[in-house]
């Protein structure tokens, strides 16, 4: 999160002029809201999402502090951008509902400046549907299995899982619809100038279902999330385990 705003602060501040910057499936802008309120005089901030209810938010706030902020409702899938228009294009967490990845690519690599940044935020790079993939799975359930009853309680379900779920959340809904094919566009349509993917299992063990089974105050606790932690991040760093999370900044090709 702090590597994130630091890069688009730096990126702010070193231009001479007023930046137009536009967010894609931005939802109700509430981060996007924050950024132009700390650099309302010199950045125009439009925001694209199909949710005209969710916009709104955004419009009312925005109309209310006098903030330069545009909210323009569509189909992302389907979306037209003006070419060479944008300093700034941010997609946060949104990539992975979209169907039309080549499209929508296609789209934002056209409306770049020459020097505009494409920036990619907490996207869900894993298997399709939010899947496990195969190896991941073997791992995180043996880890899963030896932890006690306290740390396996599910907050959704309201029971005691003996393994983690593994779903195909594509199946009735957008989620991860194409996630598996993120990376491998964005190395075809962009020039990657910093890309860290992170995150192999770490979101199955301390996620909403089992996250607020550990008690940070607690010694216990707290080794046990640090040992699962340096864990996840050392199978991936070792090629054992693919990430499923991306945080990346890319150019114009």
């Amino acid at each position: 999160v702090y590597k994130r705003q630091e890069y688009l602060q730096n990126l702010i501040k070193s231009k001479n002029q007023k930046i137009n910057a536009l967010s894609l499936g931005s939802g109700t802008g509430d981060w996007e809201i924050k950024l132009v309120e700390d650099f309302n005089d010199i950045i125009s901030m439009e925001l694209i999402d199909i949710n005209k209810d969710l916009l709104n938010v955004s419009k009312n706030y925005a109309d209310k502090h006098n903030l330069d902020i545009t909210t323009t409702e569509a189909d992302i899938n389907k979306i037209k951008l003006e070419s060479n228009k944008y300093d700034l294009i941010v997609v946060r967490s949104s990539l992975h509902h979209f169907l039309e990845l080549e499209h929508i690519f296609e789209q934002i690599n056209s409306s770049l400046k020459p020097d505009g940044n494409f920036v990619v935020i907490g996207e869900v790079i894993g298997k399709n549907g939010e899947q496990i993939f195969p190896e991941t799975e073997k791992m995180v359930q043996q880890i899963f299995s030896t932890l006690p009853e306290k740390f396996r309680y599910n907050h959704y379900t309201k029971q005691i899982d003996q393994k983690i779920p593994d779903m195909d959340f594509s199946q009735d809904s957008f989620e991860s619809i194409r996630s598996q094919d993120i990376v491998p566009l964005l190395s075809k349509y962009f020039i990657s100038k910093e890309q860290v993917a992170f995150d192999a299992f770490l979101s199955l063990l301390l996620d909403f279902r089992y996250g607020p089974n550990y008690n940070l105050e607690n010694n216990l606790d707290k080794s046990l999330v640090e040992s699962i932690t340096y864990l996840d991040q050392y199978y991936i760093s070792n090629s054992i385990l693919k990430p499923v999370c991306l945080f990346g900044i890319y150019g114009k090709k």
